[in-house]
């Protein structure tokens, strides 16, 4: 009588071990099946397309639903792309209208992705996240909600930060021009020796710090200096044309081939009308004898 029922326990339990993935993998079609109405609903995009994507008609092919499953996410699959097409068109409208009451002289320069120029920015969105991504002359700045006001903030933002923090343009010829002298310095390098950028970058926000962080060089004395305001800078100083200062010119050096490849080595400055180029170098050539 013990040998039957330790018999029947056994059973019970391979069996359960059978049945249990089925039933777990059945309650994950039902919520599948549940999400797909609620974002069907809502037209939330992002979660209706990994929802479909988790319908699995090979597992609802043993309950005999496959061919209604199949049918079902073929549909969906039409729908979400026609609802991507009209959530495109809908939101470059609302984005133009946003980015025209806000003062901003915006242009499409894509439609897939859709992305568009705001001056030396660039919006481009991506509708399967449903994120809009942010950058500043090719250099990333953040991702937020592909939705007008969340864009719209975030651009504000980014663009007061940078004008904000713009270096006055003869302190910034002085450290670019102290800051290559000290990277010479440090390679045994002559004057008009060129110099990656990327090694100015470091010195140049050296010699951008202030003098109590100079005294008292601790973290919370000093002033970040990023690549953009790095870019930003560089740019103002292009147009207003102060190249040349105590004696040097600025003489910047473009990007060919394979340097073009590798971005974090290479900046793309660009003029107002979003046409522009990779630089890699930079050297100072005199500019009066014996200088």
């Amino acid at each position: 009588m013990n040998s039957i029922h330790g018999d029947l326990v056994q059973e019970a339990h391979e069996l359960g071990q059978v049945v249990g993935p089925i039933l777990k993998a059945l309650k994950e079609q039902d919520r599948a099946v549940q999400d797909i109405q609620s974002y069907l609903s809502s037209e939330n995009l992002a979660g209706l397309d990994k929802a479909v994507n988790r319908l699995s008609p090979s597992f609802l092919d043993r309950f005999g639903l496959k061919e209604r499953a199949l049918t079902l996410q073929e549909q969906l699959l039409k729908r979400l792309h026609e609802l991507k097409a009209e959530h495109r068109r809908r939101l470059g409208k609302e984005l133009k209208e946003s980015f025209e009451s806000g003062g901003f002289n915006a242009r499409l320069v894509s439609d897939n992705p859709p992305s568009f120029k705001v001056g030396r920015f660039e919006i481009e969105l991506n509708l399967d996240k449903m994120e809009a991504g942010i950058s500043f002359c090719r250099e990333p700045l953040r991702k937020v909600q592909a939705k007008p006001e969340k864009i719209m903030d975030a651009l504000t933002r980014e663009k007061r930060l940078i004008e904000t923090s713009a270096v006055e343009q003869g302190r910034f010829f002085d450290a670019i021009l102290n800051a290559y002298k000290a990277s010479l310095a440090l390679y045994s390098g002559r004057m008009g020796d060129r110099v990656d950028l990327v090694d100015l970058l470091p010195q140049v926000a050296f010699m951008l710090q202030p003098d109590k962080f100079k005294e008292h060089p601790t973290k919370e004395r000093f002033i970040s200096y990023s690549r953009v305001q790095f870019i930003f800078d560089l740019n103002r100083l292009r147009e207003s044309g102060l190249l040349t200062k105590s004696g040097f010119r600025l003489d910047l050096g473009t990007a060919t081939g394979d340097s073009t490849r590798k971005k974090g080595r290479v900046f793309f400055l660009e003029d107002a009308n979003g046409e522009g180029q990779y630089y890699l170098s930079a050297r100072f050539v005199p500019t009066q004898p014996n200088q």
